[in-house]
C-alpha cells in the first residue's frame, strides 16, 4: 500500500566523518553497484557527538539508541555528503525483523533498522508502523513521531 505525507518534514543534515564510506561491486556486466557503507536509504540516525558538527549525523551506536530521524536518500550517503533526514510525518522504513500495524517502533541495531519497542522497558520511539513487516529489511512505511525521552511501554 502507497503512503504519501502531506504534512512530512525533512531536514538539510551532513553524513559525519565518522560514518563509513560507500562500496561498490561491479558485476558482470561492468554496472557498479552500492553494497555496502554509507548510511542507508529508510534507515535511522542519530546525530553524531564525537565529530563536533551541530549537523553531523552517523549510524546509531546501538540497539535503543535516540535517533533523529530517518534518511530519506538513495541508496545511501557517505562522509560529508548532503543527507535529507526525515523528522515527522510518513517514511518507509527498513525492519529488523516481524512487526504488525500499529506497533511503536524504535532503533534495532547499528544498521539503523527499526522493531517494535521493547515491552515494560524505556526506549526512545521513532514512531508507529502503518503496514506489516514480515522479514528482516522489509521496507514498511511508518508514522515517524521521534521522542526526546524514554517511554516505557505497556
Amino acid at each position: 500500500m502507497a503512503w504519501e505525507s502531506q504534512d512530512a518534514r525533512d531536514e538539510a543534515m551532513m553524513a559525519s566523518s565518522n560514518v563509513t564510506a560507500l562500496t561498490y561491486t561491479v558485476g558482470s556486466n561492468r554496472v557498479p553497484t552500492y553494497s555496502s557503507g554509507g548510511l542507508g536509504q529508510f534507515t535511522a540516525c542519530i546525530i553524531d557527538t564525537v565529530s563536533g558538527g551541530i549537523n553531523d549525523v552517523t549510524s546509531p551506536a546501538a540497539a535503543g539508541a535516540k535517533a533523529i530521524g530517518i534518511v530519506q536518500d538513495y541508496p545511501a550517503v557517505g562522509p560529508l555528503d548532503a543527507v535529507r533526514v526525515r523528522v515527522s510525518g510518513v517514511s518507509k522504513v527498513r525492519a529488523a525483523g516481524a512487526i504488525a500495524i500499529g506497533d511503536t517502533l524504535m532503533v534495532a541495531d547499528t544498521t539503523g533498522r527499526v522493531q517494535t519497542a521493547t515491552a515494560a522497558t524505556a526506549n526512545f520511539v521513532i514512531g508507529r508502523a502503518l503496514e506489516a513487516a514480515v522479514a528482516q529489511d522489509d521496507l514498511i512505511a511508518a508514522e515517524i513521531r521521534i521522542s526526546d525521552g524514554k517511554v516505557t511501554m505497556p
